[in-house]
């Protein structure tokens, strides 16, 4: 499993525990900003995947 696979389910688990009820209202703003770090990293893999894909497309 690589980063951005380890990324995506660190989101899940952070979304199941909010729909849970399993996370307190002191801990939901960490959680949310722990999520939104992770989402930009996530982000930022993807932009470097596309950038990638195009280059090849575009050299053949």
């Amino acid at each position: 499993m690589n980063d951005f696979e380890k990324n995506i389910r660190e989101i899940e688990t952070i979304i199941s525990k909010i729909e849970k009820g399993e996370i307190n209202l002191a801990q939901l703003a960490d959680e949310v900003e722990n999520a939104k770090k992770i989402i930009n990293l996530c982000k930022d893999e993807l932009k470097n995947i596309q950038s990638k894909v195009e280059s090849l497309v575009n050299n053949e």
